[in-house]
């Protein structure tokens, strides 16, 4: 994460917050599809359908815009993990949060106690929501591309 203070271009959407999320999945290690999509379950909040398709798009689209590098685990398994550039965008995004373009890290290491299901999961919704407040009906699903669909 940079200690920069980002000006944030637009706020956080929906699509952002996805790309945000798969990043913080595989920011400490490598993770297959299927770990990825389990850990993104725990987001699951109004406005943020976790689908594993999205999640799939999701993926795929970070790792073909340069943000995900690909690996084969010890039993053959392709793993995702995070680069610098992908470093770089998760600093971005979390610093498009609603009050918190100072403050991506913090964002981000809220994002990760969600995904690792340390955070309780009424409070995992109220930050999921909190995250897309600024956006409400303009962020929803479908309606834009993340940053690696673009």
């Amino acid at each position: 994460m940079s200690d920069a203070c980002p000006s944030p271009q637009r706020p956080l959407d929906a699509h952002d917050l996805l790309s945000l999320a798969v990043l913080m999945a595989v920011y400490d290690q490598p993770l297959g599809g299927a770990a990825v999509r389990d850990r993104m379950q725990r987001l699951a909040a109004p406005g943020f359908d976790a689908d594993s398709a999205w999640i799939d798009d999701a993926i795929a689209g970070l790792h073909a815009a340069g943000y995900l590098d690909s690996d084969v685990d010890e039993v053959g398994r392709e793993v995702w993990r995070i680069n610098a550039m992908g470093r770089d965008l998760a600093s971005e995004l979390g610093g498009r949060a609603p009050g918190q373009a100072c403050d991506a890290t913090r964002t981000c290491l809220l994002l990760r106690l969600c995904l690792d299901g340390t955070m309780p999961a009424h409070n995992r919704r109220i930050f999921v929501a909190s995250l897309l407040s600024r956006n409400a009906g303009s962020g929803a699903q479908g309606s834009e591309k993340s940053p690696a669909n673009r």
